[in-house]
């Protein structure tokens, strides 16, 4: 299983920096940068926040966010995510702001794909 990064402007030396920490997290060569990936999710914090994302079903990331710091992750079909805190989260997709409703405190449960989104009412998991 062999997946790429597709090809995307890097408009500054932060997002280039954040893009090879995402390929050496997922352990993909930095030239491999034309890629196959269609679907980009950008976590924006706006308080501190913790994230866990399952990849196209087959694999996860889990992180935290402090204020003022974004990530993004990669998928070629969708993403089922739980946010803690979700009220200090915005999300975009594709650089497309994405109608996400969350609460300060709360935790929320989502999958997201290119016909949008659907709020869950349980944790998303691999599927087996």
């Amino acid at each position: 299983m062999k997946e790429f990064i597709t090809q995307q402007i890097v408009k500054s030396q932060k997002e280039l920096d954040v893009l090879r920490n995402f390929l050496r997290l997922n352990q993909l060569p930095a030239d491999d940068l034309r890629l196959a990936d269609s679907l980009y999710l950008t976590f924006y914090a706006k308080e501190t926040s913790w994230v866990f994302v399952v990849l196209d079903n087959n694999r996860t990331q889990e992180f935290t966010l402090s204020p003022n710091i974004k990530f993004s992750v990669a998928a070629s079909r969708e993403f089922k995510a739980t946010i803690g805190n979700s009220g200090g989260v915005t999300l975009q997709l594709n650089n497309q702001p994405v109608d996400f409703t969350g609460r300060a405190g709360s935790v929320r449960h989502f999958k997201l794909d290119k016909t949008g989104i659907v709020y869950l009412n349980a944790p998303p998991k691999l599927e087996q």
